[in-house]
């Protein structure tokens, strides 16, 4: 038996021929968007599960007090101003 894929069929629908069957058709029509709706709900579900956080954000909020304090020493120590300061 071949594959569903080398078997299906495929049907073609107007666009215009589309509106107008829901037009005639409002229980269809109603169908259409309550799918539409829960399609758009699952996609922002799943976007909304993978978002990605920044990591230097995640980091910086993980930070101690100390942790902050040794980052602005460290800072201090390192700059150019610092070493002028030990040179003179």
């Amino acid at each position: 038996m071949p594959p569903l894929w080398l078997t299906a069929s495929s049907i073609v629908l107007r666009r215009e021929d589309f509106k107008a069957f829901l037009v005639d058709h409002p229980q269809a029509a109603l169908e259409v968007m309550r799918g539409i709706g829960e399609r758009l709900r699952q996609t922002n579900l799943l976007v909304s599960q993978r978002v990605t956080r920044n990591a230097n954000i995640v980091h910086e909020q993980s930070l101690s007090v100390l942790d902050r304090f040794a980052i602005a020493m460290t800072d201090k120590v390192g700059s150019i101003g610092f070493f002028l300061i030990i040179a003179a």
